[in-house]
């Protein structure tokens, strides 16, 4: 067992260090030999005074993989990696601010992937947020946790997201965090029928993103906004 677990241990580090300064390419191979590892200890019930740093290797190179997994728009696999880097962030105790990082990358893989996943992936953003002090990181969850529980059909309790994200986010002044929060409350009044108050979040996402640099999200509140001219009818304007 010593043996099969060093072979482990000697194929993550081998090809860790095989890599230099290019191991980010071959994260999630180094946190699959990880993983396995710690698999294996888990079914034999084996401790090891290494399971602590083994632990601790995999969490970290999770989290790489998932970065890594990202940067290819490979988003599923970025979703198991996040969520992998979680579960060994949570048995570590690793930072609660560090942890909030994954749990907000995690909430950007999973929309599209998996609506389940994406719900628990803003509680725990929210949760870690606020456990922080992170009222920004908090208020940004919020907004996302808004459309996470309108994609599970609970329309009647998504509101109250988006209300507490502009609460989190307004006093901190004009951010990225709070163009992006205005540009999925559009989003969301748009699904429901709201229009006229549609536009005005799009407008003003918009706005906000062009004065703070944030030109992606400019761009996407823009084309929200298209989209509702158009259903009125302003195809000029859209």
């Amino acid at each position: 067992f010593a043996l099969e677990m060093k072979g482990f241990e000697f194929d993550a580090v081998w090809a860790e260090r095989r890599a230099g300064d290019r191991a980010e390419e071959i994260a999630p191979l180094i946190a699959t030999h990880d993983l396995e590892a710690l698999r294996y200890l888990g079914e034999l019930g084996a401790e090891s005074p290494a399971r602590e740093d083994l632990r601790r290797h995999a969490y970290v190179w999770a989290r790489a993989a998932g970065d890594r997994s990202m940067t290819l728009w490979l988003t599923p696999d970025a979703m198991h990696w996040y969520r992998e880097a979680l579960r060994l962030g949570d048995e570590l105790d690793a930072p609660t601010a560090e942890r909030a990082e994954v749990a907000r990358a995690l909430v950007r893989s999973s929309f599209g992937a998996s609506r389940e996943v994406a719900e628990y992936a803003c509680r725990r953003a929210i949760e870690l947020a606020q456990l922080a002090g992170d009222d920004l990181g908090a208020g940004w969850a919020h907004a996302w946790q808004m459309l996470a529980l309108l994609g599970e059909g609970r329309e009647a309790d998504a509101p109250e997201h988006g209300e507490r994200a502009l609460a989190l986010l307004e006093p901190l002044g004009e951010t990225r965090e709070l163009a992006e929060a205005l540009r999925l409350i559009g989003q969301f009044q748009w699904r429901v029928g709201e229009g006229v108050e549609a536009e005005a979040s799009s407008r003003r996402a918009a706005a906000i993103a062009d004065r703070v640099g944030a030109a992606d999200i400019q761009a996407a509140a823009v084309q929200d906004l298209a989209v509702e001219l158009t259903q009125t009818g302003r195809t000029r304007e859209a």
